[in-house]
């Protein structure tokens, strides 16, 4: 059975990997400092973001299967899933938002295709990495530590 410590150290060194890789970026920290003191608050946190990501993904999706497509709706969609990702930090995703913001921007259809697929194919990556840390730290509490907060 792994040590808390063991536990911790493989969240660090995990963690780390993200913000190296550029998925995240400082605000992830924020986050983390806010909920030192509860023990599931960033893990909440995370499940409201895969919600409301997957919420906005689909509407775009159903957006952009309209024979016109409205562009001022997809501005709106875009500029709240940019928004999810701003407050956590989600680094990678949002900087897709904004290649994506300046297709929809010039309503360049094959552009904003592309980016789409782009933007799905980051949250995947994006939401499975963040479920694997969100079990280190399940595994972390339920063996009675504290998860770290990475500098």
């Amino acid at each position: 059975m792994e040590t808390v410590n063991q536990l911790q150290q493989q969240y660090v060194d995990f963690l780390s990997s993200l913000y190296s890789e550029g998925l995240l970026e400082n605000q992830f920290q924020n986050i983390q400092m806010l909920g030192e003191d509860e023990a599931q608050f960033v893990s909440e946190l995370l499940a409201l973001y895969f919600e409301d990501s997957e919420r906005c993904l689909h509407n775009l999706t159903t957006a952009f299967d309209q024979k016109d497509v409205e562009y001022e709706k997809v501005h709106d969609i875009a500029v709240e899933l940019y928004d999810c990702n701003l407050s956590l930090g989600i680094q990678r995703m949002n900087n897709v938002c904004v290649t994506f913001r300046s297709c929809y921007k010039s309503k360049n259809l094959e552009g904003c295709l592309r980016c789409m697929q782009t933007l799905k194919d980051e949250y995947y990556l994006v939401k499975s990495k963040l479920q694997t840390l969100v079990m280190l730290d399940q595994r972390i509490v339920a063996a009675g530590g504290l998860v770290p907060i990475v500098e």
